[in-house]
């Protein structure tokens, strides 16, 4: 970025900026993509067919509205991708940014696509399972230099029964990226 006449920053597009999100969030990492100067690419991954659907519809809009980047909308579970040596071989130190809210072990539970809950019901069996892999899987794709940005929190479910994401998420990812900030939303 460079301070304008004003005094007020202002960001210089920096072409050729790839984002990556294993999950789609509903569509929102996309639309603040498509509304970014500095990306162009975007590869999002989800396992519920119809999100995928509006995130293909979304790209689709956005380039006939004139924003010509490119957007790949993939419909498997993030956690296959580290198998995936076609996706592996196209895409290994590609993305600059890889953003995730990944889900809340069994918070939300949805009844399409293969969810990882469904996959791995046992907690520990999901953070080495699911998360580890999947984090293993972004760092894979990840440019040197390139920033993981993770949105999580602890919750507790209505019997009681209390999950430490944020510790036990931030644990996994501290093993293949170097934290460098922490910030706590309320």
């Amino acid at each position: 970025s460079t301070v304008g006449a004003s005094g007020r920053q202002r960001i210089v597009p920096l072409a050729g900026r790839a984002m990556f999100t294993p999950v789609l969030s509903w569509c929102s990492y996309l639309m603040a993509f498509m509304h970014s100067q500095q990306y162009r690419r975007y590869v999002g991954v989800d396992v519920m067919l119809s999100v995928c659907q509006k995130a293909e519809f979304l790209g689709e809009w956005y380039r006939k509205a004139g924003i010509d980047k490119q957007v790949d909308i993939l419909c498997t579970p993030s956690e296959d991708l580290g198998d995936d040596t076609d996706f592996l071989a196209k895409n290994k130190d590609s993305f600059d940014t890889v953003l995730v809210c990944p889900p809340y072990f069994d918070m939300e539970i949805y009844a399409e696509g293969p969810q990882s809950i469904q996959s791995y019901p046992d907690y520990n069996e999901w953070l080495e399972q699911y998360w580890h892999t999947t984090v293993a899987m972004c760092y894979a794709v990840t440019k040197p230099g390139g920033v993981f940005a993770l949105i999580g929190n602890d919750y507790t479910t209505l019997d009681g029964k209390h999950y430490p994401l944020a510790t036990d998420l931030n644990d996994i990812v501290s093993q293949y990226y170097n934290p460098v900030d922490l910030y706590y939303l309320q």
